[in-house]
């Protein structure tokens, strides 16, 4: 027998009605079932050949619509894998050997056909579904009551069959949503909580389709892998974050280097390269820009104090250039003396408390360079004293200067070291000195200091003395740069041999999860 398709012999119980909010509905007086889906007995080919989870609707005024039972999703179009059905189900098919059905395959079609016109669900009864068919003609063509029952919990075991695996694709949907819910969590960060997830999401439908303990499970399995491949982003992005986030220090106008922590964290919060890395990697980039910064400061006044007491003690060797050429300065002059005169003199004041020489130090230089042109200009005088035999004992200063003035040497010395050599040899005649230094040879070339040699050699030692020191003061400093240059290398090689030992043991605790989770 060749059969295109299944009618209902029966007249259909099934009526059409409207529920009060306007929406409609299905009922059947036998059987006293109502079902707000439209019974396979009243579909109309097309509808029975749908085989999508699509399923039409209309809404209280009449438009229809359709609504997916797996996604929950609902669409005012019809959609195209629908229409597909409906468009070959409307195609008669072609009649092949395969349609020939033999009598008791025809029987057991016609029973299952018979089962689903008249709504039978997984978990009805026997007798109840008996009472509704048995006036059917397909109830009586199956002879025994014993097949009957065999093909009716063939069909309700088939129903749970396809329930289940509805079930599953519909959890299955649900989870795939609820992973991708995960990938897009706002507050998603190591060490995020289940129910601060629960806060977010508790109003979402694929929330409310999935079981609290799959949810859960899911989500410690989801935080696990996340939480080790940000570690690993973490290890090999870490000096490149911290570079970006020196950046952003240095960029950001609402704080500078001598701000607060607390406030930086309050003001960075947010940030993508702040939230990213630890608080402790955050405040040494911190430390790191602010003590870099208050060590430029600090340079940075050190060169202004340097060029300020530079010009402090240039103006005061002006001073003291001043007095020399003006003849004030001489060389019996003391330095407290000259202190005295320049008391209330700005060059002077300026120079007091300064690092670096100190104003007695560039008077007493500046007094033995004068000692020593003095000296040279003295036996330069000499000489020529000796040469022209000019006499000097009954002599008087003008007398000595009018037989000398023809001669550069003494007419371009000052008046007060004209002053000071005549005198000194009135009291040491030159012709005598040339006499007793000629004939007692080289030996007697050399006589004794004078007092006040004397005290310029002492001069002399203690300014090699001071440059001494300051030569060991330098040293100590250099050698201090290069003990903190140490200190700053050997404090990063034991950074470095932290994080990696920080490294291992995260490697170290994410095979123990691994192991844990294998195991489970």
């Amino acid at each position: 027998e060749v059969r295109f398709g299944s009618m209902a012999t029966a007249e259909s119980a099934w009526t059409l009605h409207n529920s009060p909010d306007g929406r409609t509905y299905y009922f059947n007086s036998k059987t006293g079932v109502s079902s707000w889906e439209k019974p396979d007995e009243l579909k109309t080919p097309e509808e029975r050949a749908n085989n999508t989870p699509w399923k039409e609707y209309r809404t209280p005024e009449g438009k229809p619509y359709w609504h997916n039972a797996v996604s929950g999703k609902s669409v005012w179009e019809e959609p195209p894998e629908l229409a597909a059905a409906r468009v070959a189900a409307s195609t008669p098919p072609v009649p092949t050997k395969e349609t020939v059905l033999k009598p008791q395959e025809k029987r057991k079609r016609d029973f299952m056909q018979m089962l689903k016109d008249n709504g039978v669900t997984a978990y009805m009864k026997w007798e109840e579904a008996a009472r509704n068919m048995n006036q059917d003609e397909r109830f009586l063509a199956v002879p025994t009551s014993g097949e009957r029952r065999r093909l009716f919990a063939e069909f309700t075991d088939r129903l749970k069959k396809e329930a289940r695996e509805a079930e599953r694709v519909k959890i299955a949907e649900a989870k795939k949503h609820y992973k991708e819910l995960l990938d897009g969590w706002k507050n998603r960060k190591p060490g995020a909580l289940f129910r601060e997830l629960a806060n977010d999401l508790h109003d979402h439908e694929v929330w409310k389709l999935l079981d609290e303990k799959d949810k859960d499970e899911i989500f410690q399995d989801y935080m696990e892998d996340w939480e080790r491949s940000f570690r690993e982003e973490k290890r090999e992005n870490r000096k490149a974050w911290m570079n970006e986030l020196r950046t952003e220090y240095e960029d950001d106008g609402r704080f500078t280097w001598e701000s607060s922590w607390a406030d930086v964290c309050k003001g960075m919060s947010g940030s993508k390269f702040f939230d990213r890395l630890d608080r402790m990697d955050a405040l040494k980039v911190w430390q790191d820009g602010a003590e870099e910064a208050a060590k430029a400061k600090q340079d940075a006044a050190r060169l202004e104090r340097f060029r300020v007491e530079r010009v402090a003690r240039d103006a005061f060797k002006v001073l003291l250039k001043e007095y020399v050429d003006n003849g004030m300065l001489s060389a019996e002059v003391e330095f407290t003396t000259f202190a005295e005169w320049v008391s209330d003199e700005p060059r002077y004041c300026e120079m007091l408390g300064n690092d670096g020489s100190t104003p007695r130090e560039l008077f007493e230089d500046l007094q033995e360079e004068q000692a020593v042109k003095f000296r040279l200009a003295r036996e330069s005088i000499r000489k020529l004293v000796v040469s022209n035999k000019v006499q000097v004992k009954d002599s008087t200063l003008e007398g000595f200067s009018e037989a000398l003035k023809v001669e550069p040497q003494w007419s371009g010395l000052r008046e007060v070291d004209q002053r000071l050599i005549f005198e000194d040899f009135q009291q040491r005649d030159p012709h005598q000195a040339a006499s007793s230094a000629s004939s007692s040879g080289s030996a007697g070339r050399k006589r004794k200091s004078s007092k006040k040699d004397r005290d310029r050699e002492r001069d002399r030692d203690r300014v090699r003395d001071r440059d001494r020191e300051d030569d060991k003061k330098k040293r100590r400093h250099d050698d201090k740069d290069k003990e903190e240059e140490r200190d700053a290398k050997k404090r990063k090689k034991d950074d470095d041999k932290k994080e990696r030992k920080d490294e291992r043991k995260d490697d170290r605790k994410d095979d123990r999860k691994d192991d844990r989770k294998d195991d489970r």
